[in-house]
């Protein structure tokens, strides 16, 4: 229980910071870029996992999927975010991944809006042949059925804002009892999202070619912070495995905010969980010593 209340704290301090950089009520991109910018820097600083790390980019615009069956050209988006874990043991490394798409909606159950939402509904729901539009690459996943991978995030705007894990369908009903918190803790312990295999496997399935196409495409972007002297820089640090960096933040009303026009990346949330032998070893010498 002590994990779960600080990750909501630290959910709450993340929007609480989004929420001082701007004017007026905060939007879907401003729920993303704290989930995405601001979190991964709190949790880093609580040190509540201490062998985790976690990192984030916010890439303003989404990925649009068309769907191949289809002959209209309005597509809709693949999702707000991508949530990668890896966990590293002494004996393997193991991925976990979801997709979330926000929604704001201080009603249950969340009212969808136009063609668009109702596209991205069914695309959760029924995993037609899509393909994205600003690369070409087509995607064909199984199970064509509702997944753990693919989630919503209902954001009800109080006096203390809530966000909500919700499952596609049943007019985007939920119940409450998963925060984004509660989803944060059940997936680092694999009991929420789904498993990809690793990128060096000639054999992907479909999901996890996705997954992995959208964290390459990612660490394309750049980021430019005059301040730090850091210009035309990757959004990730060392390689695209090791985590995306809170360093590579660019503030929402900052001095250069860039917009991913191209449609090429998604905004990230990485976790690395590191509970091999080696680190674990630190650990006791660190607690030994204290």
């Amino acid at each position: 229980m002590t994990n779960i209340t600080e990750i909501n704290k630290a959910i709450q301090v993340a929007i609480a910071r989004v929420n001082a950089q701007k004017q007026g009520e905060l939007q879907e991109p401003d729920y993303t870029a704290a989930l995405a910018l601001e979190f991964p820097k709190e949790m880093n600083r609580t040190e509540v996992f201490p062998h985790i790390k976690f990192g984030g980019c916010f890439i303003h615009q989404s990925p649009i999927v068309q769907f191949n069956s289809s002959h209209n050209q309005n597509g809709c988006e693949l999702g707000d975010l991508l949530v990668l874990l890896r966990k590293r043991t002494k004996d393997d490394v193991r991925y976990n991944s979801a997709l979330i798409q926000l929604k704001i909606s201080d009603i249950n159950p969340a009212i969808l809006h136009g063609d668009g939402d109702l596209k991205q509904l069914y695309l959760y729901e029924k995993w037609p042949v899509f393909t994205i539009v600003s690369t070409g690459e087509r995607y064909d996943l199984f199970p064509k059925a509702v997944s753990q991978g693919a989630l919503y995030s209902i954001v009800q705007r109080r006096s203390v804002p809530q966000i909500f894990m919700a499952e596609p369908g049943s007019c985007m009903a939920f119940s409450g009892e998963m925060t984004f918190g509660r989803f944060i803790q059940n997936a680092i312990n694999w009991q929420a999202g789904r498993t990809i295999a690793d990128d060096s496997n000639n054999h992907l399935d479909e999901w996890s070619r996705l997954i992995w196409n959208l964290i390459k495409h990612s660490a394309k972007k750049v980021f430019n912070r005059k301040r730090i002297g850091r210009m035309n820089c990757s959004r990730l640090l060392d390689c695209f495995l090791d985590y995306i960096s809170a360093d590579s933040y660019y503030a929402i009303n900052g001095e250069k905010e860039i917009d991913d026009n191209e449609g090429l990346g998604i905004s990230a949330l990485i976790i690395d969980i590191d509970e091999s032998e080696s680190r674990n070893k630190v650990n006791r010498i660190k607690e030994y010593n204290e």
